[in-house]
């Protein structure tokens, strides 16, 4: 009898010793996967929260980047709408600007009430969420492939549906961060980086004064950087002649354009 039972003993404490592996096994993939998906989480969360925008031989004036292909206008500020926080956001943008045109430059569109998509800095997109409904800007934009209906699709949410419904084909416009895009306008007169670039200047003579005076130069330096910025102003009508030279459809502005 003992002989008889040990063949069938010796499988079973293989299959016991088989167990306890594949169980010990199992615990330290389960571990393993549990620190992949925190490491992975971990590294996208700093990738969100360090992303940056580095812009390379950027033009320092408004006018010195005009392209044939973009929207310039002037327009008023009506209100900010901020995009619907769901699982559906698109992270690169957080909300819309309204405004209403009273000045086609370049590239006129159907409608003088259109949108501003304003992007996250870290994504190199613009944003003008900063003005206060009422102030008037200068912009220079392009056609945003900004759209709402590709994003959130068929939401059972009803505020999300009904944020849908109001803005699906509303013109939509932005501009990337690498550029002179925005200037103010101020009691007839355009105020900005137009086409001169005081800071730059400034800092042509800081590094030019350091090669005689580090002293002089910290001294410059430190004013620039406590002081307040010195933007270069111009007559809106001198301003509207500057345009005419430099956009290439200035005499259609006045026409209907199709996105």
């Amino acid at each position: 009898p003992i002989l008889t039972f040990i063949p069938h003993a010796i499988p079973l404490v293989g299959m016991r010793r088989c167990h306890r592996y594949k169980k010990l096994n199992k615990s330290k993939k389960m571990k393993f996967d549990i620190s992949k998906t925190v490491f992975i989480v971990c590294i996208t969360l700093i990738a969100n929260i360090c992303s940056a925008c580095s812009c390379l031989n950027m033009p320092r004036t408004f006018i010195k980047n005009i392209k044939s292909n973009q929207v310039i206008f002037a327009a008023e500020v009506v209100e900010h709408v901020d995009l619907p926080n769901t699982e559906h956001k698109y992270y690169a943008y957080h909300s819309l600007t309204k405004l209403v045109v009273f000045k086609w430059y370049q590239n006129r569109m159907k409608l003088d009430t259109i949108y501003y998509v304003n992007g996250e800095g870290g994504f190199c997109l613009e944003s003008i969420r900063g003005y206060k409904p009422g102030e008037k800007l200068i912009i220079k934009s392009e056609n945003s492939f900004f759209q709402i209906d590709a994003i959130y699709g068929q939401s059972s949410n009803e505020h999300v549906s009904s944020f849908v419904k109001k803005y699906s084909g509303k013109p939509f416009i932005g501009n990337e961060i690498c550029d002179i895009s925005i200037l103010k306008y101020l009691k007839n007169r355009v105020v900005g980086n137009i086409s001169i670039n005081y800071q730059d200047k400034r800092w042509k003579c800081v590094k030019i004064t350091r090669k005689f005076s580090k002293k002089w130069a910290e001294n410059l330096q430190n004013k620039m950087i406590n002081g307040s910025q010195k933007f270069q102003k111009m007559s809106y009508n001198r301003f509207n002649k500057l345009m005419a030279r430099k956009c290439t459809t200035y005499n259609n502005a006045h026409h209907n354009y199709t996105p």
